[in-house]
């Protein structure tokens, strides 16, 4: 990897970035233990692959300093700029009615902030969601997204994405022993319910009448997990979010984390995975990936959950 600071190529003793489709912001961590430490606040941070692609863009947020006579150490991190939607908070009541586009709405909130939004969402049928002044913004739009079925995440600089989890299929292969030099695999299926149901209630501004227990189920035996939706939601859209819900758990159950030679994977893509001693073979969407350069260590770790 490669670090710029300042415009400047910047020597440092271990370098790590952190992009996950669980987070809307990618994040840095920075350590010197050099005898020629250079103090830097609040500066600009470039870090590329080994094939020059840009991973993140970043200003250094925060500073740790330790030291002695014998030892020193500083420790620089700082998120992309997607930070400027998670730490805000609304100086405005914004109104989303039913159905209506994410992006429309959202589109001049992030623009503020000299971003862009690519892709979309639509709140349920039936709802009405007011973003009031004082309301995190970031969570706001977390939770629209997320009852739509879909994640939000940010490119290198901070640009947000709304999309759909794992499409694409990569053409990559991964196998254990081959290209795969260390895995670590837990299958825990403890918190994977038989049926879902998801309880909400009507928006009687819409249909002006009330109904307090529309419900929606996934799924049938005897363990059953429900949820209360604070959200207005049809009945369909009770059986949706219950599958979603079901997925989600079946997706967690499985932690499989790899770390690899090769560094070029890309986030939220498919990839097909064989490690025989598991009898693991399937494709497997890729959730997050770290990567860690220091002297004694220079590693791609990628985290995948399963597809269902």
């Amino acid at each position: 990897m490669k670090v710029i600071i300042n415009s400047e190529n910047t020597l440092l003793d271990e370098i790590q970035t952190t992009a996950s489709i669980n987070e809307v912001t990618r994040q840095f961590t920075l350590k010197d233990i050099s005898n020629t430490q250079k103090y830097f606040k609040g500066d600009i941070v470039e870090i590329y692959d080994d094939k020059d692609i840009l991973i993140i863009e970043a200003e250094i947020e925060y500073i740790g300093a330790t030291g002695n006579k014998e030892t020193s150490e500083f420790v620089y991190a700082g998120r992309n700029n997607a930070k400027y939607i998670v730490d805000s908070y609304a100086d405005k009541t914004i109104q989303i009615t039913e159905n209506q586009n994410v992006n429309s709405v959202i589109k001049d909130l992030v623009s503020e902030y000299g971003l862009e939004i690519n892709g979309d969402a639509k709140l349920p049928t039936d709802e009405i969601k007011t973003i009031l002044i004082g309301d995190n913004i970031g969570i706001a739009i977390l939770e629209i997204v997320q009852s739509a079925g879909k994640i939000i995440t940010s490119d290198e600089k901070g640009n947000l994405l709304i999309e759909f989890e794992a499409k694409e299929s990569s053409k990559k292969e991964l196998e254990y022993g081959v290209n795969i030099r260390e895995r670590s695999y837990i299958n825990n299926s403890t918190d994977v319910y038989d049926k879902y149901v998801v309880v909400s209630q009507s928006n009687y501004i819409v249909k002006q009448e009330q109904e307090v227990n529309v419900q929606g189920i996934y799924g049938d035996g005897k363990r059953t997990k429900v949820i209360l939706s604070t959200h207005t939601l049809t009945e369909a859209e009770c059986r949706k979010l219950a599958e979603i819900e079901y997925k989600k758990d079946v997706r967690k159950s499985i932690e499989y984390s790899v770390i690899v030679d090769d560094a070029d994977l890309e986030l939220n893509k498919k990839y097909s995975i064989k490690d025989e001693a598991i009898e693991l073979d399937e494709e497997m969407n890729l959730k997050a990936i770290e990567i860690r350069m220091s002297a004694d260590t220079d590693e791609v770790r990628a985290f995948f959950e399963r597809i269902v």
